[in-house]
């Protein structure tokens, strides 16, 4: 087996073993991505900007997220069915530009605090820190596929905008360590590929 062989086996096996145990997702949150969109509500389109983390352990089957939503316009509304009069925060299953019923999780209305720390927060910023051991509608390994295929969506619901007022696309985001990793695996390479080069020529 060759050295460039050798690193590219390293490489995946450090890859494979990283998704043993956290995996980490982001969402960039904004208004473009809301559907229907505000102006085909009649409204002006919100100006609230947001970031959303999510980690999933997979040995423990648990996840813990966060989320910082800035100059958000309408006041956090309690999730309550039936879902046609949903208001609240929640991961839905579909693709970009897409609106779908179907919830991967919902977040609990506790978890939600304003800029003071109080619940039910009123337009402004918000934020949102939690750990749930459960998703609903699919299992643990069907969540992963999912979230690793772009497949899942946060829309966050407020009274100025009923059907979402802020949201964004779900994508994994490389571990650190492996990106370093692949970082130094692909320098390695190159310095191997130019010193055999510089061996080609004195050999010739």
């Amino acid at each position: 087996m060759s050295i460039k062989s050798v690193i590219l086996c390293v490489g995946f096996l450090s890859i494979a073993s990283s998704r043993a145990d956290l995996i980490y997702y982001r969402a960039i949150l904004n208004s473009a991505e809301i559907v229907p969109t505000a102006a085909a509500l009649g409204l002006p389109a919100s100006n609230a900007s947001g970031i959303f983390n999510l980690t999933l352990d997979t040995v423990a089957e648990t996840f813990t997220a966060t989320a910082e939503l800035n100059d958000m316009q309408g006041i956090y509304r309690p999730c309550f069915l039936p879902q046609s009069i949903c208001s609240g925060a929640h991961l839905h299953l579909g693709a970009l530009g897409a609106a779908t019923p179907t919830h991967v999780f919902n977040t609990r209305d506790s978890d939600w605090t304003n800029a003071a720390g109080n619940q039910d927060p009123a337009a402004g910023n918000w934020s949102y820190s939690a750990t749930n051991p459960f998703f609903i509608n699919l299992s643990f390994s069907q969540v992963i596929t999912e979230l690793d295929t772009g497949n899942v969506y946060l829309n966050v619901h407020s009274d100025y905008m009923p059907t979402g007022e802020i949201r964004g696309q779900v994508y994994l985001v490389p571990e650190p360590r492996v990106t370093g990793f692949l970082l130094i695996g692909g320098l390695w390479t190159l310095f191997l590929r130019k010193h055999l080069f510089r061996l080609r020529l004195k050999s010739a």
